[in-house]
């Protein structure tokens, strides 16, 4: 004979949590020595609590080696890289059941912004007007962590606060040229409109 039948039970399945998100650099703590990164959970934790994060990386060599374990905050911050060197981190969040899978990998350059150019002129030629400046005085691998690559020329339109870049005067591909030419006529038609005699 069978028993009468019970009261039920009910179980709730638990699972690895999805892959960290959102991974990215930070540039408040991002310097040419030191890599800053944060990211976020991902849309589920399995069901359990995420108790930690292990956060891997690779230097350049396709080789991947775990960086540290038992992160228990969404951010990093790594000392000692190398300027100008690209650095790919990768994390796992870890909840009872075990690791998630690898997030989307995160690629940082050891670098910073260049300081701006300095000493912007314009002086008039004939039916022509003629742009220079002077590049940053120190040396860009040495204290920005890569070289300067190039410059962008914007021009402020006829509609306030709107500017346009230049790209055929200035293609700014070229980080020894500091210097660009306008055609006066170019620069008084649509969309800079600029007054004659300005």
């Amino acid at each position: 004979m069978y028993s009468s039948v019970g009261n039920g039970a009910i179980i709730e399945m638990s699972y690895p949590p999805d892959s960290p998100a959102n991974l990215l650099r930070d540039e408040e703590t991002t310097t040419r020595t030191v890599l800053g990164f944060s990211w976020t959970d991902g849309a589920s934790d399995g069901g359990q609590p995420i108790i930690d994060y292990r956060v891997s990386y690779d230097q350049g060599k396709n080789v991947w080696t775990v960086l540290q374990e038992s992160v228990l905050t969404q951010k990093m911050t790594v000392s000692g890289a190398t300027p100008g060197k690209t650095y790919q981190f990768k994390i796992e969040a870890q909840n009872v059941i075990g690791y998630s899978a690898y997030s989307q990998v995160l690629a940082i350059k050891a670098a910073i912004i260049p300081t701006k150019p300095t000493s912007v002129v314009t002086q008039n030629e004939l039916n022509d007007v003629k742009l220079t400046w002077t590049a940053p005085s120190s040396d860009s691998v040495t204290d920005f962590g890569d070289a300067i690559i190039g410059y962008n020329v914007w021009i402020q339109t006829s509609v306030a606060g709107v500017w346009e870049q230049d790209l055929t005067n200035c293609p700014g591909t070229d980080p020894t040229i500091t210097e660009c030419t306008f055609s006066l006529f170019d620069l008084m038609a649509e969309p800079y409109n600029l007054p004659e005699n300005s």
